[in-house]
């Protein structure tokens, strides 16, 4: 609550003959005393430097720079992120500290899952190749050279029942039944090479490899 002044009601005086003349002296010098003292106290009350200070005095809730201070364990009432001119608290840095923390617990857990993801899947790629079945190569056996337009024969040596093939050739037309492939060459021109593939496939197994054979027509 801001300081108020304080004023003196002087008593009236009887001056009259025969009234208070020795309580009007008194009173007035006793009335100059205290306007003087009331006077001292206003001054005082208005005076920013004092008591043996320095510098001025600030209020409690005026703006104020501190030089020359030591302050000792202090308790800064800041909770927000600092700034450029704003104080790094105690409770900023543990609460980044612990933020951090908590982060990286976070990053470790999904690491470790991670891992044990990648773990399983290869788990399950080995147990699969483990059990893979796949259709045996077809051996092939026939001449590696014909005549243009003649019928070439090549026998699966290894034919099983159930196994279906899929023949390409490079020139001409070929055709397959219960392992025996019969390739009509083509014409040609000059003396060329082409090219037969076959691959095998059985139910419930995969597709062979494929296998070649390079033909040489005259």
């Amino acid at each position: 609550m801001p300081e108020k002044d304080y004023a003196y009601d002087a008593q009236s005086i009887d001056t009259t003959p025969g009234g208070d003349s020795v309580k009007s002296s008194i009173l007035e010098k006793n009335q100059a005393r205290v306007e003087q003292a009331l006077t001292h106290l206003n001054s005082h009350k208005k005076r920013t430097d004092s008591h043996g200070t320095a510098s001025p005095i600030v209020g409690t809730d005026d703006a104020q720079t501190l030089t020359n201070k030591t302050l000792t364990d202090p308790v800064i009432n800041y909770t927000g992120e600092p700034g450029a001119k704003a104080p790094v608290t105690r409770e900023y840095v543990e609460g980044q500290s612990n933020l951090a923390v908590t982060q990286a617990g976070t990053a470790r857990d999904e690491a470790v899952q991670a891992r044990n993801e990648a773990v399983a899947a290869k788990d399950i790629a080995v147990e699969a190749a483990a059990t893979l079945k796949i259709t045996p190569t077809p051996a092939l056996s026939g001449n590696l050279f014909g005549n243009e337009g003649e019928e070439l024969v090549f026998n699966v040596t290894n034919h099983e029942a159930g196994v279906v093939y899929q023949v390409t050739v490079s020139g001409g037309t070929v055709t397959v039944t219960n392992g025996v492939v019969t390739w009509t060459l083509p014409t040609v021109d000059v003396d060329t090479d082409f090219i037969l593939t076959v691959y095998a496939a059985k139910l419930g197994f995969q597709q062979s490899a494929a296998v070649t054979k390079v033909v040489t027509v005259k």
